[in-house]
């Protein structure tokens, strides 16, 4: 379980967690960070538990309201979909993680952003983003029926762009 992370120190705030069925017992959790430090900076992740993996993705978000909707699922299948309340001005990002290695490919009017493979703890994980004007229906064909976590959050998005970091992490 992941207990907190933090960015050159400072704590990020957690945006949503979903632990997948029993049998794969996976955790795959968002957190957000509104004024990051400008700079390279150390992502520090504190869990209870030992860590197979972490992805990091950054987009640029209103700090004055980060977060619109979240949603998360878990199963067995071969087509998880989650889907979030959206609109056209912001930015939707899921991330998915599946107890084997099957291919992972993202549904309709998804960018796929990072795809990682972990066959010594049987484990993928793959993240994706897309417009909010295309609805927030996130979804993924599986190559094989796989045990899954997925999760989803919508965010503001500002112009000019100010770096902000999303880390999702599964363990």
């Amino acid at each position: 379980t992941t207990t907190g992370v933090t960015v050159g120190g400072i704590p990020m705030v957690l945006i949503a967690s979903q632990v997948s069925v029993p049998v794969f017992a996976r955790q795959v959790s968002m957190w957000e960070l509104a004024s990051p430090p400008t700079g390279v900076q150390s992502i520090v992740v504190t869990t209870t538990g030992a860590v197979d993996g972490m992805v990091t993705t950054s987009i640029a978000m209103d700090p004055s309201t980060i977060t619109n909707d979240n949603a998360a699922s878990s199963g067995l299948g071969t087509t998880p979909s989650t889907t979030v309340t959206t609109s056209v001005t912001e930015k939707v990002i899921d991330c998915i993680a599946t107890s084997s290695t099957p291919t992972l490919s993202p549904g309709a009017n998804q960018t796929f952003q990072t795809d990682n493979a972990h066959g010594s703890v049987t484990l993928r994980l793959a993240t994706s983003d897309q417009d909010g004007v295309d609805g927030g229906v996130m979804s993924w064909t599986l190559g094989s029926s796989a045990y899954y976590a997925h999760i989803v959050t919508s965010f503001n998005v500002v112009t000019p762009a100010t770096k902000t970091r999303t880390v999702t992490k599964y363990r």
